[in-house]
């Protein structure tokens, strides 16, 4: 899990694919980070 944040965040790709859904999604990690859960 590291190196691929590492990789992700060298390389600056922040898009990943879904098993359970198709098309190529995108989050901001770290505004998921930081806000709190409901």
């Amino acid at each position: 899990a590291n190196l691929l944040q590492a990789q992700r965040d060298y390389f600056g790709a922040h898009t990943y694919k879904r098993v359970d859904m198709d098309g190529t999604f995108h989050s901001e990690w770290l505004q998921l980070r930081k806000a709190p859960k409901a």
